[in-house]
């Protein structure tokens, strides 16, 4: 024989793998139970929905939609409309500026890119990238891209803030 005395015995791993296979069985059982519970819970959800919208619905037809009478159910009815609103009526709230802050050296061409198509994506006639410096390739794809769509980015460094010089780059 050549291993005459293993440190678990037949029996005791037959009895082990038939253990571990009854709980693996009832692990199964339990998952296809829950799996149907939930299914079983989310349609009578679904039924549920479906009779207060009826009943909601028979109380709108009844009182035809009177609002005093569906508030006595705790219902207040549809809302009304929103209104459109009048021809640049609100239209400062859409003029905003996109700020990108970028904590490296200088900016490359790729940093300035990156900020051209949000700049495009929503429309903005003009924003403002802050940096320690900008790469040459990054102050010419500024130039190109303001002579193009007639876009500016207002290229700005710390020293131009810290040193109060922005009056001066946004004149």
């Amino acid at each position: 024989m050549l291993y005459p005395a293993p440190p678990v015995a037949v029996a005791d791993l037959t009895t082990a793998k038939t253990a571990y296979i009854a709980a693996l069985n009832a692990a199964i059982a339990a998952k296809a139970a829950s799996e149907a519970a939930t299914t079983a819970k989310d349609e009578a959800l679904e039924d549920m929905i479906d009779a207060m919208k009826t009943d909601i619905r028979y109380a709108e037809n009844t009182v035809d939609y009177d609002d005093d009478k569906l508030k006595l159910i705790g219902w207040e009815g549809k809302a009304a409309a929103t209104p459109k609103k009048k021809e640049c009526e609100l239209d400062f709230m859409d003029v905003w500026y996109p700020i990108q802050v970028k904590q490296k050296d200088k900016a490359g061409r790729p940093d300035i890119d990156a900020f051209e198509a949000v700049m495009m994506r929503e429309d903005r006639t003009k924003g403002f990238f802050v940096s320690f410096d900008y790469t040459g390739d990054a102050l010419i794809e500024i130039d190109a891209f303001f002579k193009r769509t007639g876009k500016s980015i207002i290229a700005l460094t710390v020293n131009d803030i810290l040193e109060e010089q922005i009056a001066r780059k946004l004149a």
